[in-house]
């Protein structure tokens, strides 16, 4: 199942969403499928993640210490269109909601 939401298609990803996999289900890493596609730029399934209700502010902690989010994702590979669609959304950086680290 990691391997098809690392690096499912918005078809597979649908598929195993209706199965009832949880749209925040974390790879091995603690990567949410939203943060994985913020990564990799891919504005069809950010969007459709976003519908079926992903948290959208879920942090990642890289490392045990430095927390991340999808817009920490969008922001750090350059992925503006991205970026754009996760703030309108409400999305914070992972250093707002963890301001302590």
């Amino acid at each position: 199942m990691d391997h098809a939401l690392q690096f499912g298609d918005i078809n597979s990803l649908k598929v195993l969403f209706e199965e009832g996999v949880n749209v925040d289900q974390t790879d091995f890493e603690g990567r949410t499928p939203l943060m994985m596609s913020a990564v990799r730029g891919e504005k069809e399934i950010v969007e459709m993640l976003i519908e079926l209700g992903a948290d959208i502010n879920y942090v990642f902690m890289y490392q045990g210490r430095l927390p991340k989010t999808a817009l920490d994702a969008a922001r750090e590979s350059a992925k503006s269109e991205i970026e754009q669609i996760l703030l309108e959304h409400g999305a914070k950086t992972g250093k707002e909601l963890r301001p302590e680290n």
